[in-house]
């Protein structure tokens, strides 16, 4: 929250590749490419970066951008093959009405494609675009799934996935099903062709999806909780599904019903694999791919694995 991003190679040792400076917090930030990342603040700001070359290639915002004032952006994610990222924002305390949008932007146009609306109240915490970009999935502060399509700018599907906030969301590599985690600590699979359809569900380890709460170090000070701003699961192509844990990340994997729409619920799995460890305190955001897991825990720390040495 130092408004600094750090943008690390992971191969051992880890190596730190290039630091971006915000004027804010930032809330968040997504892979647009491999050498194009961008981020979002707690003032509104989005800027896109390029890695490779060090520097900024575009900032919204301020009058060019007047859907960002007095905003939050709560979560960035990139549309492909399209130009298009959308941002999920939420109003800053004290800026009047609270509000929520989701804003789609097409970043080669410079332009505002369209505003999504939200329910009053209701923000967007995690959010995945289908294939082409026409379909957006979102994982909402009131436990639903919405499912808006940008051609006809609206919201064709919702369903109650979640007792308390949805968190996470992913799509399955083919598209066919749509994954969650929600502050009930239940994992679930949906199907996307007949959506609000449930194919399986787990409770998973204790935690796994918060509440996630730091110790002020000042004696007697107040424990503080955070919100999760990172996903709370990933998944590999291998079916692996990587979670956050109290000491580290927590490896399982999914078979059956999880997998195949067409499977019977009783023939769904979810088997643990691996617990990484690793950490002093609670882990609350992760990611892998290429047989590496991230894991970043509430002290600052960030710890990679390799599932190759684990066997």
């Amino acid at each position: 929250m130092d408004g600094a991003v750090r943008v690390w190679a992971p191969a051992p040792p880890p190596k730190q590749v290039c630091t971006m400076k915000a004027r804010s917090p930032v809330l968040s930030c997504c892979w647009l490419s491999a050498h194009l990342l961008a981020y979002g603040t707690a003032t509104g700001d989005v800027k896109i970066y390029d890695v490779v070359k060090r520097r900024q290639l575009m900032e919204l915002g301020g009058d060019a951008l007047p859907a960002l004032k007095d905003k939050r952006v709560l979560y960035l994610t990139g549309a492909s093959p399209s130009t298009s990222v959308l941002c999920s924002l939420a109003s800053r305390a004290g800026s009047g009405s609270p509000r929520s949008d989701l804003l789609i932007y097409d970043l080669k146009a410079s332009k505002e494609e369209c505003t999504l609306s939200l329910p009053a109240g209701v923000t967007c915490g995690a959010a995945e675009f289908n294939h082409n970009g026409q379909l957006l999935l979102c994982a909402c502060s009131d436990g639903h799934v919405r499912v808006y399509d940008g051609r006809m700018e609206g919201c064709i599907s919702d369903w109650t996935a979640h007792t308390g906030a949805a968190l996470t969301l992913r799509l399955s590599p083919d598209q066919t099903h749509i994954y969650t985690l929600g502050a009930d600590n239940k994992f679930v699979t949906w199907s996307l062709a007949q959506t609000g359809s449930q194919l399986a569900e787990w409770p998973l380890h204790e935690r796994a999806s918060g509440p996630f709460v730091l110790s002020r170090p000042v004696a007697g000070g107040e424990p503080v909780q955070q919100r999760p701003y990172g996903q709370l699961f990933a998944l590999d192509h291998r079916q692996h599904l990587l979670t956050c844990g109290s000491t580290g990340g927590r490896l399982y994997k999914l078979s059956g019903a999880a997998l195949e729409p067409a499977a019977s619920p009783g023939a769904a799995a979810l088997e643990p694999v691996l617990s990484l460890g690793g950490h002093v305190t609670s882990v609350l955001t992760c990611d892998m791919a290429d047989n590496m897991c991230v894991t970043a825990s509430l002290d600052g720390v960030v710890k990679t694995s390799s599932l190759l040495l684990h066997g």
